[in-house]
This record gives C-alpha cells, structure tokens and sequence, in this order.
C-alpha cells in the first residue's frame, strides 16, 4: 500500500499508529474523522508468454526495477479495462504486436509479488498477474516503451537472468503447462 498520510475525503491526518500498519501491509485502513475507508488491494496485471516453434520470448527490461534482466511482456492494468483489453495494449506498446499477429493458446494462472517502483518503499505494491499464452509467427518485433530488447528461449528451459524472483519460480513451476499448451 502506498503510505498514505491524509485521508483523500476530509484531510483529516492518519494517526501515528494507522501510518506505520500500512507500512506493515494491514489490509485497510479507515479515516477516524469521516469513516472512509482505504483497501490495500493487489493490482491487476497480465503477462503474455509468446511461442513460437518450441520457444517463448522473453524481453529485456529497458526500466527500473531489474533494469536490463529477462521479463516477460506485459504490465498493470488501467482503470476499467478487464485483462483481455490490457494485454493486448501491453503487447502493442512494448513490441508493436497487434491482435491479429497472435492466437491466445491458453492461461497458466495467476502470480503474486511484491512490485517496488524505483525501490521506495512507500511505493510497494501487491501484484496478481494473469498469464497468457499466445502463439505467434512472428520471429522479429519493434521493441517499444519499456523494453530495451528481447530473446527467444527454448521451451522447458528458465533463464538465470530472469530479475522478479516470483517470475522465475512461476516459470519453473508452470513450465510442463507452458510446453503442453505450446504443443
């Protein structure tokens, strides 16, 4: 949760004591003065795992945080767009694909971490990512927004390089899924 210290309704300062649990993650918190209540609720967001002739594509973070590590394509969802619609806007930002360049193969399943943007800790976030696979032709991509690069990786195989640690063991643990749905 975000560490917030005045209450978004009335102004009314966060107690001490309502400051320091959401630094230790409570769930919520509620204003004394007007009764508002705030939700630490995870952020959505989705992740695309392209195949492509017994490969997947993994790109090459270009930001903070894990600057220049694997990563799979993807990001946060904007508000009032469910995950089909942010996937295919992720895809279109970082590597120019569009929905006719892809076949959605399947769904591995949903991975939590924590996401620290730019290493603050009163910018911590719960994440819940959603998985797509999608098959594709395309061997090449304009790699665009924040992605500095990409490689193919054989299936059955996770890189070292990989920087969210969550990432890596999802892969490891999903990865008989990954190369059946691919199949």
């Amino acid at each position: 949760m975000k560490f917030y210290q005045y209450c978004a309704k009335c102004g009314q300062r966060y107690s001490d004591f309502q400051i320091q649990e959401m630094k230790q993650g409570v769930s919520r918190i509620k204003c004394e003065s007007c009764g508002l209540a705030i939700y630490n609720n995870p952020r959505m967001a989705v992740a695309a795992i392209l195949v492509r002739d017994g490969q997947y594509l993994m790109s090459r973070r270009g930001i903070e945080p894990f600057r220049g590590t694997l990563d799979v394509a993807g990001g946060f969802c904007d508000y009032g767009e469910d995950s089909l619609e942010s996937l295919q806007r992720e895809l279109k930002e970082e590597l120019n694909l569009d929905e006719s360049t892809y076949d959605i193969r399947g769904i591995l399943g949903t991975m939590h971490n924590w996401y620290n943007n730019g290493g603050r800790e009163e910018e911590q976030y719960s994440v819940g990512t959603v998985f797509y696979v999608l098959e594709t032709e395309r061997e090449d991509f304009e790699v665009l927004d924040d992605v500095s690069g990409y490689e193919w990786i054989p299936l059955g195989t996770v890189s070292e390089d990989i920087g969210f640690p969550e990432l890596k063991v999802f892969l490891t643990e999903y990865m008989d899924q990954l190369v059946e749905i691919a199949g």
